[in-house]
């Protein structure tokens, strides 16, 4: 086991208590083991602000529920925090919870329940000191069936902080519920600081107030030498499993629920052949994969969205020739057809494309801030657009209509589309 200052080696589910009424303006006290100690005096921090020199890493927000998120954020030294949590759109502080730690620790991880669904909430990080660590807003997945929601993608952010600051800017603009990432977040993952030089750092306030739902991309995984290493041992998925908390138990894949829908996230990396990235036939995560498309929660979706880096189909790269990715080609298309998925996003290539097979609508939207790529390969009769430019997803899911919009990095619509059923072809607006 690694040293105990390391929170994620010693993974807690904590309980929520009440905090009693606040001592004062703005003031709040903290019941439990931590007593009664006046942490925090002043309103709570504006979404997404780090205050605080002591932080390695400021908070954002994983794995957002129905009752409940967790709030993760790292310290340059041991110290035991707190999270207080109360209704953002209220007076009077109604509904003020605080969970403190049970020790300190120097990467930090809180789960949050007990809340209501589909309710807007601010939260606080402090320390015994009074030192205010950071905060921001984010509002709980409403009940099952709950028709309107809205939530960003976006992939391939690496190697450009610049470009990424701005999208997520706008991705925070556009006031989505979630977040989807579909990979490459980094340059390479195998190195600690370009996951906060190329990610946390320039999308702290985004992360900081948007749930996120990630899939690992290939140089999230990182290197060795002069080859990827995708071993689940290597140092790019230990930083990934370490950084993230998706559903479920397993960090790469896993899927989830939120109103009328079904979100799958997949990882080809996982089974990596020589030749092609893949979701093979009798591994464990097609496995899965399919127990999760004949699950009740599938079946009975509005829409089923599928995340994954690397996509079934391509027509642009500037190295050499990519058409996508053949196995999956021969083994997951012929999944998401016989269970109707709505709508495949993916990453890899450095553009925008989108196009539909056989029911099922693929986007690639790998233009957060990676170089693009101008050199087209394969033309793929059923891609009927192609844009060379940084832009990120915007999805509004509204009862029985879906729009779906590409945005520029000033927020700008690129291109958009709209699903009038689970399994309907785009129509373009």
């Amino acid at each position: 086991m690694k040293n105990t200052l390391y929170k994620y080696a010693l993974v807690v589910s904590l309980t929520v208590f009440p905090a009693v009424a606040p001592t004062g303006l703005g003031g709040y006290s903290a019941s439990s083991d931590i007593g009664r100690e006046k942490l925090h005096d002043g309103p709570l921090p504006a979404p997404g602000l780090s205050v605080s020199s002591k932080l390695s890493r400021a908070p954002y927000l994983q794995n957002v529920r129905q009752d409940g998120v967790t709030i993760l954020w790292r310290t340059a030294a041991p110290e035991k925090a707190a999270v207080f949590v109360e209704r953002a759109e209220s007076a009077g502080h109604e509904g003020l919870f605080t969970v403190p730690e049970a020790a300190a620790f120097t990467e930090h991880e809180i789960t949050v329940r007990g809340l209501v669904p589909g309710t807007k909430y601010r939260y606080c990080v402090t320390a015994p000191d009074g030192g205010v660590r950071g905060g921001g807003t984010f509002r709980t997945a409403p009940d099952p069936g709950s028709a309107a929601f809205n939530f960003v993608v976006w992939g391939d952010n690496q190697g450009s902080p610049e470009k990424f600051s701005k999208i997520s800017e706008e991705m925070s603009a556009s006031r989505p519920d979630f977040a989807v990432g579909v990979g490459d977040y980094t340059d390479n993952g195998s190195a600690p600081a370009r996951w906060e030089n190329e990610f946390f750092s320039p999308g702290g306030g985004f992360l900081g107030s948007v749930p996120s739902f990630l899939a690992a991309g290939n140089h999230d995984y990182g290197s060795k030498g002069d080859a990827w290493d995708f071993s689940p041992s290597g140092p790019g998925a230990r930083e990934f499993r370490a950084s993230f908390r998706n559903p479920g138990g397993n960090r790469f894949y896993y899927s989830f629920d939120y109103g009328s829908s079904h979100f799958i996230v997949l990882d080809p990396n996982e089974n990596r052949s020589f030749a092609s990235f893949d979701v093979p036939p009798q591994s464990a995560q097609y496995d899965w994969l399919v127990r999760d498309l004949e699950s009740a929660n599938s079946r009975g979706a509005g829409y089923i969205f599928v995340f994954l880096h690397e996509p079934p189909f391509s027509t642009s790269w500037d190295d050499t020739y990519y058409d996508g990715e053949e196995l999956l080609r021969m083994h997951l298309v012929p999944l998401l057809e016989k269970y109707k998925v709505s709508l495949v996003f993916s990453g890899h290539a450095h553009v925008y494309e989108r196009g539909a097979l056989n029911g099922v609508a693929y986007v690639i939207t790998g233009g957060a801030g990676g170089a693009l790529d101008y050199v087209q390969h394969k033309r793929w009769e059923h891609v009927s657009v192609v844009l060379r430019e940084h832009h990120f997803m915007r999805v509004a899911v509204n009862g029985g209509s879906l729009l779906v919009e590409a945005r520029g990095v000033d927020g700008n619509v690129l291109d958009s589309f709209t699903l009038k059923e689970r399994n309907s072809a785009p129509e373009s607006r």
